[in-house]
C-alpha cells in the first residue's frame, strides 16, 4: 500500500457512491450489471497493460460498479412469503424492545437468520438452541421518508425474515458458546455496583438497560457518542494491553496476533457495531505498521477500514452509526496534523501554558468533529447539542476512567477484594457523573437544524475537506496562489448557490403512506407547498389512540423540513382524508385552505371548522372553472364540482375536488375518491386529455372504475393510495384497466410513500420507498 498515494482513499468514497447509486436507483438487471461490470474491467486491463492515461478514471468507472452490483445483491435469498414453517436454530442475539424482546436466531437448515418477536416474559438467552413455528414474513420496510427501515437494519445483520411464533421452545445450550459464558461473567461483576445500567453500556455496549429519560440526557448533552463502544474503547484496550505485552519477551509477530485476538474477542463481546468494527480494523493495522517500523497515513488506514467492511458487508453504508462513525473519525483525522501542531510546545513555555494547549487541542477535536457530522446530524435527526464540545471534554476523561474499571471489574470481580474495592470506587465515579450531568442540565441547549440541500451538503463538505487539507501541510501554498484559488471556489460556491431554484431543487408530488386514505405533499422549486388531504383513521382507531397526522404527518413534514403550508386542498370530509389533517392545522403554518364546501356532521368536521377560526386561516369554497397561480408558473385549477350532486351512492365521494395541477408542460390529476357518476359529469365539463400523472380515485375502488374517464386520461402514470383493507382495494378489475392502458401503477400498500420529481421543467421520474 502506497502510503503517499493513499490508494484507498478515493476507492472508498466511489464504493460508497456505487453502493449509494445502486440503493438509489430501480432494481437493476444483475445480468445486465455483470456484463457492463465486466467490459469495463476487461477495459482496464487493457489500458493498464499499455500504461494508457485514462486507466485511472476506467478503474474508477470499476469501483463504482462494484458498489453498485454489490448493493443489489444483497437482497435476501429468501422470499418469505407469509406461510407457517417449523425451524430450528441458535439465539445470536437478543433485544429488548418497548413491547417485544427481538430474538435473532441463526437457522440450522435453510442457511439464514430469522428475527423472532417474543413476549417480554419469554426467558431465553444467547447461545440456546431452540425450535419454533410460525409464519416468516419480509421485515417490514420504511414507509414513508425519515421513518425508520426495519428490513434495512435486518439485512445488515443477515436477517432475512421476520416471526410471532405460535409455538416456541428452548431446547438447550449449544455447546460452545464461550463468548457468551464470557459475556455474563462480566455483566455479573458488572452488576455488583448500584444502578449498572451506565456501566454495562460503557463496557459491553448494552445500552438497552440505560432508561430513556438517561438516553435524552446525555443526547441532549451532546455526549451520547461517549456510549458507543468505539475507537475509545478499542484504543484505550489495546494501549493497555501493548504496554503490558511489551514487557514479556515475544516477538512482534506474536504480540501483533495475540492483542488482534483478543480485541477480536472484545469486539464480538460487545456486539460488532459498525464504529467497533472500524476502531478494530484501524487498530490491527497501525499494529502491524508499527512492529515493522514503518509509517502509514492515519486516512489510508481510516479508508482501507471502510471499503473492507462495505465489501463484507454493503448495507452498512445505510446505517446511521456508519455514517457518524466515519464522518466523525475521518474528520479527525483529516484535520489531526494541524490539531497536533497547536499542542506541541517549546520547553521555555512555562507548564500552565502548555497544560492549555492540549486543553485547547482537545476541545478542538470535538470542534472538529461536531463540524464533519453537521450534515448528517441535520439529515437524520434535525438538531444538535450547542454545548457538546464542551462537555465531551467534561466527561471524556471521567467515562475513561470508568471505562478502565468496569473493564478490571468486568474480569476481575470475582477476586476477593479486588471486586469489593473497585465497586465502592465505581460506585463513587457514578455518583459523581450524575451530579456532573444534573451541574450541567440547566445549561443544555439544542438546536433545530434545517435538512440542508445538496448543493449545501456539497459547499460545507467540501469546504471543510479543502481546508483541513491544506492546513495538514506544514506550508501552505503561496500567499498569492492561496488566495487566488480561494477566491475561485468561492466563486464556484457562490454560483452553485445562485443558481435558478428549480436547477437546485426538484418539483416534487409525494404520495404520503397514510394507509387506508389519501395525503399528498406537492412541493415546488420556489420553497411553496400544497397538501392534498391528511389521511385519517376511523373512529373505532381514533378512539384507541391512533392518529395519523401526530404519528405520520407531522414527523414528515419535519422530516422534511417543512415548517409552513401554503394551501391546503380538503378533497371532501371524510375521514380517511380529514381526519389527518387536523394536526397540521393545529401545529403548522397554514396560508389557506380550500374545499368544496359540502357539510358534514362528524366531530372532525366540526374540529376542522374550528381551527381554521381559532387560528384565523383563510378559507374558500371553489367550484370548477376556479385557479390558482404559484410562483414559478405552477397552476392549480379545479375541475369538478361545477355544482354540488345530490342523490348519488356517496355524494360526499362524487362532490370530491378535483384538481389539475400544471407544471412546465406536466399535468397532475387528484380525484379524491371519485366515483362513476362524478366521473361522468366531470367528463362532460372538462377536457381530460394529456394527463402525465393520475391519483386513481377511491382507492382503485371497483365503484371508481369508469373506462370512458380512463380511457380520456390516458395516464402515463398512477398511483393508488391504499392499505390493508376489507374494501377489495384496490379491484383487480381497476389494476387489469390500467395495465391494458399501457399506465405504470404505484400503490403505497407495496411501494410505501411514492415521490415523483421534476428536474429543471424537463426530467422525471419515481421513487419509491420499497423498489422491489
Amino acid at each position: 500500500m502506497n502510503n503517499r498515494a493513499r490508494p484507498f482513499l478515493p476507492v472508498f468514497f466511489l464504493l460508497s457512491f456505487g453502493i449509494w447509486l445502486g440503493s438509489s436507483l430501480p432494481s437493476i438487471n444483475p445480468i445486465q450489471a455483470l456484463v457492463l461490470f465486466l467490459g469495463c474491467w476487461f477495459c482496464w486491463l487493457i489500458f493498464e497493460w499499455y500504461q494508457l492515461g485514462i486507466r485511472k478514471w476506467v478503474f474508477f468507472l470499476v469501483v463504482i460498479l462494484t458498489g453498485l452490483i454489490l448493493s443489489n445483491s444483497q437482497q435476501p435469498m429468501f422470499n418469505w412469503d407469509g406461510e407457517h414453517y417449523s425451524f430450528s436454530g441458535r439465539v445470536e442475539e437478543i433485544n429488548e424492545l418497548t413491547y417485544y424482546n427481538r430474538v435473532i436466531v441463526a437457522l440450522q437448515k435453510p442457511k439464514t437468520k430469522l428475527a423472532l418477536h417474543l413476549p417480554l416474559e419469554e426467558g431465553v438467552k444467547v447461545g440456546e438452541i431452540v425450535s419454533f413455528a410460525g409464519s416468516v414474513s419480509q421485515p417490514s420496510f420504511a414507509r414513508n421518508p425519515g421513518e425508520f427501515c426495519y428490513r434495512s437494519y435486518l439485512y445488515s445483520k443477515g436477517v432475512s425474515g421476520v416471526s410471532v411464533p405460535d409455538d416456541f421452545t428452548v431446547l438447550g445450550m449449544a455447546r460452545f458458546s464461550v463468548l457468551q459464558m464470557m459475556r455474563e461473567f462480566v455483566a455479573r461483576n458488572l452488576d455488583k455496583v448500584n444502578d449498572s445500567a451506565l456501566l454495562k453500556a460503557l463496557v459491553l455496549g448494552e445500552k438497552r438497560s440505560i432508561s430513556t429519560a438517561q438516553r435524552e440526557k446525555w443526547s441532549h448533552l451532546g455526549t451520547a457518542h461517549l456510549l458507543a463502544i468505539s475507537g475509545m474503547h478499542i484504543g484505550l484496550l489495546s494501549g493497555v494491553l501493548w504496554v503490558l505485552i511489551n514487557r514479556l519477551s515475544f516477538g512482534d509477530n506474536f504480540k501483533v496476533v495475540f492483542l488482534s485476538m483478543v480485541l477480536l474477542a472484545y469486539v464480538l463481546l460487545t456486539g460488532g457495531s459498525p464504529s467497533s468494527w472500524r476502531a478494530y480494523i484501524m487498530c490491527v493495522l497501525a499494529m502491524i505498521w508499527k512492529s515493522r517500523e514503518r509509517q502509514i497515513d492515519s486516512l489510508h488506514v481510516w479508508s482501507f477500514a471502510g471499503t473492507l467492511m462495505l465489501l463484507f458487508s454493503p448495507t452498512l453504508l445505510n446505517q446511521v452509526s456508519f455514517q457518524l462513525s466515519f464522518a466523525a473519525s475521518g474528520g479527525i483525522l483529516l484535520w489531526s496534523p494541524w490539531l497536533f501542531r497547536i499542542g506541541i510546545s517549546s520547553d521555555s513555555e512555562s507548564a500552565i501554558r502548555r497544560q492549555l494547549l492540549k486543553v485547547l487541542r482537545a476541545l478542538l477535536v470535538s470542534v472538529i468533529a461536531q463540524f464533519s457530522l453537521y450534515p448528517l446530524l441535520a439529515i437524520h435527526f434535525q438538531e444538535i447539542a450547542l454545548f457538546s464540545p464542551i462537555t465531551t471534554l467534561v466527561f471524556f476523561p471521567l467515562v475513561i476512567i470508568i471505562l478502565i474499571g468496569g473493564i478490571l471489574l468486568g474480569f476481575l470481580g470475582s477476586i476477593p477484594y479486588v471486586g469489593d474495592v473497585l465497586v465502592k470506587v465505581l460506585e463513587v465515579l457514578m455518583r459523581l457523573i450524575n451530579k456532573i450531568e444534573l451541574w450541567f442540565e440547566p445549561f443544555t441547549i439544542v438546536l433545530p437544524l434545517k435538512r440542508p440541500g445538496w448543493a449545501i451538503i456539497f459547499i460545507w463538505y467540501f469546504a471543510f475537506i479543502y481546508l483541513g487539507w491544506l492546513l495538514r501541510k506544514k506550508r501552505i501554498f503561496p500567499l498569492r496562489n492561496s488566495l487566488k484559488r480561494g477566491l475561485i471556489w468561492v466563486l464556484v460556491c457562490l454560483n452553485l448557490l445562485s443558481l435558478p431554484s428549480e436547477l437546485q431543487r426538484p418539483f416534487e408530488v409525494t404520495v404520503i403512506d397514510v394507509g387506508q386514505g389519501d395525503s399528498i405533499l406537492i412541493s415546488t422549486p420556489w420553497n411553496q407547498n400544497i397538501l392534498i388531504d391528511g389521511g385519517g383513521d376511523s373512529v373505532y382507531w381514533q378512539l384507541r389512540g391512533r392518529n395519523v397526522g401526530e404519528q405520520t404527518l407531522l414527523p414528515f413534514l419535519k422530516y422534511n423540513d417543512i415548517d409552513q403550508i401554503d394551501l391546503v386542498i380538503l378533497s371532501h370530509p371524510h375521514e380517511d382524508h380529514l381526519f389527518g389533517l387536523l394536526a397540521v392545522l393545529e401545529n403548522v403554518p397554514v396560508g389557506m385552505v380550500i374545499d368544496n364546501g359540502q357539510l358534514h356532521t362528524t366531530s372532525s368536521y366540526y374540529r376542522y371548522l374550528e381551527l381554521m377560526y381559532e387560528r384565523g386561516i383563510e378559507y374558500k369554497t371553489v367550484r370548477a372553472g376556479d385557479a390558482l397561480e404559484l410562483r414559478g408558473g405552477v397552476v392549480v385549477e379545479i375541475l369538478h364540482p361545477s355544482e354540488l350532486l345530490t342523490g348519488t351512492s356517496s355524494d360526499l365521494n362524487n362532490n370530491s375536488l378535483v384538481v389539475l395541477l400544471k407544471y412546465r408542460g406536466w399535468k397532475f390529476l387528484f380525484t379524491g375518491d371519485l366515483d362513476k357518476v362524478g366521473q361522468m359529469a366531470l367528463l362532460t365539463n372538462a377536457n381530460l386529455e394529456g394527463v402525465d400523472w393520475l391519483k386513481v380515485p377511491h382507492h382503485g375502488s371497483t365503484s371508481a372504475w369508469y373506462p370512458p374517464f380512463f380511457e380520456q386520461i390516458k395516464p402515463t402514470y398512477a398511483v393508488i393510495p391504499v392499505g390493508t383493507n376489507s374494501f377489495g382495494q384496490p379491484s383487480k378489475l381497476v389494476l387489469d384497466g390500467l395495465n391494458d392502458l399501457g399506465t405504470k401503477v404505484w400503490r403505497t400498500d407495496l411501494n410505501g410513500a411514492v415521490t415523483f420529481r421534476i428536474w429543471g421543467g424537463l426530467f422525471g421520474r419515481f421513487f419509491a420507498m420499497n423498489k422491489e
